[in-house]
């Protein structure tokens, strides 16, 4: 994925301000956001894409710059120190599959997402995110293996298995 997709510091603060209205929303319940979406999306996106790319520029449009965050699962990490329910919400997000009519995993990320902002300064690392949820529905389920591996094993056990 190029990584001026994900290029939320050119919009307007306007157009920023409308996507964080809609941060953990789908598309089809986020009306006012409709045109600004498709004037963003890149050439040639699949439609069955285009739900994980509203979810994740949504996400992006929380944070005013471009630098790249860290990946999602280790944000996740970092915070649970501050918020001792967060072993429970990974659980329910590795348990969920993607799904662009409910939008529950959407919501469930989005909600986090806000939490980083606030709590913790976090920025989640959009394109890596974006790549995570295309692949999400996968019959091996690599991503949630992979989130669920960086996310449990500690610093000490993984420079164990380096060796």
């Amino acid at each position: 994925m190029d990584d001026q997709e994900f290029k939320v510091s050119e919009l307007t603060k306007a157009d920023r301000a409308t996507l964080r209205r809609c941060v953990g929303r789908t598309l089809a319940e986020s009306p006012k956001a409709i045109s600004l979406f498709y004037s963003l999306v890149p050439n040639g996106l699949p439609k069955w894409k285009e739900e994980r790319f509203f979810a994740v520029l949504c996400i992006a449009a929380l944070w005013d710059d471009d630098r790249r965050g860290t990946p999602f699962e280790l944000c996740m990490k970092r915070m649970k120190d501050t918020f001792p329910t967060m072993d429970n919400r990974m659980k329910s997000i590795l348990s969920v599959r993607w799904s662009d009519e409910d939008g529950f995993l959407c919501g469930k990320l989005g909600s986090l997402a806000r939490m980083m902002k606030s709590g913790n300064s976090l920025k989640p690392d959009a394109e890596q995110l974006y790549t995570d949820l295309v692949y999400w529905n996968s019959e091996n389920q690599s991503v949630q293996k992979n989130w669920a591996r960086k996310y449990y094993t500690s610093e000490n056990k993984s420079e164990e298995g380096e060796n």
